[in-house]
């Protein structure tokens, strides 16, 4: 279990939901978690009402983030792809600075 018990669980589900109803708006920045750490994440903080029985469980401690399923099916793409949402990233953060 985390370092401050269930009650530093309780307040990461908390605060996570509370951050899930902000809706996005223009000039925020926002930050891509994977999904399969997300859904470990859930149900190692008892997200989730039906899903607390393993709340706590160091069975279902997802670790640190890991975003890597992120790129998982870009690196299986062809490097035209690739070159292309370079470009399109890179464009995007240099107009937003």
């Amino acid at each position: 279990m985390a370092e401050g018990g269930v009650a530093e669980l309780e307040t990461q589900r908390a605060d996570t939901a509370a951050l899930m109803k902000t809706p996005l708006k223009k000039g925020d920045t926002w930050y891509l978690v994977d999904s399969r750490w997300f859904k470990q994440w859930k149900k190692y903080v008892g997200f989730d009402s039906w899903d607390k029985y393993q709340m706590g469980d160091q069975n279902v401690y997802p670790g640190p983030i890991d975003n890597s399923g992120l790129l998982k099916e870009l690196l299986n793409k062809s490097n035209s792809s690739i070159l292309w949402i370079q470009r399109t990233l890179s464009h995007k953060t240099q107009s937003r600075w």
